[in-house]
């Protein structure tokens, strides 16, 4: 009558341990609770620019919807400053040297809280542009220097000699 009594509690610790531990046999360490993204965007895609006769388009494609964002132009050095706020992964920063004549670079950035995109114009000073968005993607658009230049018959471009 001892040993069954003794039994009975080893089959009872036995399965209350596979009760309490089955999610864990055989399974991969937990990895670290991660930020959910809801369906908005975490990383940028990608990021192309266009160039026409009379205006440059850089256009940023996110890996969900872009819903709050802020830009804004900076003077010294002249770029263009985007922050899309959202819980972004937080992924190594990129920087992307872009062959047009009117933007030198474009540069993404990840934080907590936003993704920050940089584009470093050429030039002195920063062309007029238009911002607009719609779903995953975000585009902005400016003027080509030349243009800019045609509108101001009094600015001169600096030429520099070698």
């Amino acid at each position: 009558m001892k040993g069954n009594f003794t039994r009975s509690i080893l089959v009872l610790l036995l399965s209350l341990f596979i009760i309490f531990h089955s999610s864990k046999i055989g399974a991969n360490p937990q990895p670290l609770p991660q930020k959910t993204y809801k369906g908005g965007i975490s990383r940028v895609v990608s990021i192309t620019t266009h160039q026409t006769n009379d205006q440059t388009s850089v256009t940023i494609v996110g890996d969900g919807n872009i819903s709050e964002y802020i830009s804004k132009s900076l003077k010294v050095p002249p770029r263009i400053l985007v922050d899309i706020h959202c819980t972004a992964r937080l992924l190594e920063a990129a920087s992307i040297n872009v062959d047009n004549p009117n933007i030198q670079s474009v540069r993404v950035g990840y934080h907590s809280d936003k993704i920050r995109i940089v584009i470093d114009v050429k030039g002195e000073t920063v062309p007029a542009y238009t911002d607009k968005c719609k779903n995953n993607v975000l585009i902005i658009t400016f003027e080509s220097k030349k243009i800019a230049d045609r509108k101001n018959p009094y600015h001169s471009p600096i030429k520099k000699e070698i």
